[in-house]
């Protein structure tokens, strides 16, 4: 149990901190660069979207601080009604969950996988979809599990995502690969994003 923990925590700073200053870092460089060579607006620019990325870092870090206080031993359902919550509560959108009560049980280390999905894709919704409202669902359908995380904001195309929130999409799916399961991101400019992972059921406890 310890060794996964340490395994489970490593991932967490993997996926959050260590890509955030690997951003900053390549930031860092750039601007060095655009001093070098005069070109002032250029470095200017620059600052602006390193401050960003430095208070978006400061809010990620609170928060996998928080996160990584969660326990898997109250059950899903139980997780995704305080994080539903805890995001209204903190970004004021509404936020809506609807979970099937007749939902398999699943091992801890899917569960603590699944919850750090939606509270990536929620991030990533505080911070760029401009949304009005969340909706979050857990379900079986046609001996899946399914899970998905909708919102009503502005949508992006993919080439348009930031770097941060690449290393963030990127998380999830590595993240859904590793409990055996698909990752999908289905977004359109003006029409909001939906993000789901499907899993087979009955689910096994992921092998190390």
């Amino acid at each position: 149990m310890v060794v996964k923990e340490r395994t489970r925590l490593a991932r967490e700073i993997h996926d959050g901190i260590a890509q955030l200053l690997a951003f900053l870092k390549l930031q860092t460089g750039q601007m060095q660069s655009f001093v070098a060579q005069g070109q002032f607006g250029r470095l200017e620019q620059a600052l602006k979207a390193n401050y960003q990325a430095l208070s978006e870092a400061y809010l990620s870090t609170r928060q996998t601080i928080d996160d990584l206080r969660l326990t898997p031993k109250e059950g899903l359902p139980q997780w995704l009604e305080q994080i539903t919550t805890d995001f209204q509560n903190s970004t004021g959108l509404v936020s809506r969950l609807t979970i099937n009560p007749d939902l398999h049980n699943l091992p801890d280390e899917v569960q603590l996988q699944l919850i750090r999905i939606t509270q990536e894709a929620l991030s990533n919704i505080r911070k760029h979809a401009r949304a009005s409202q969340v909706s979050i669902s857990a379900r079986e359908w046609e001996g899946d599990f399914i899970l998905e995380i909708q919102d009503d904001g502005e949508g992006f195309s993919p080439e348009d995502v930031p770097g941060i929130s690449q290393y963030g999409l990127r998380g999830m799916r590595e993240r859904t690969e590793l409990i055996g399961g698909r990752f999908s991101n289905h977004e359109q400019p003006h029409q909001g994003t939906t993000i789901k992972v499907s899993l087979p059921v009955p689910i096994e406890e992921p092998q190390r």
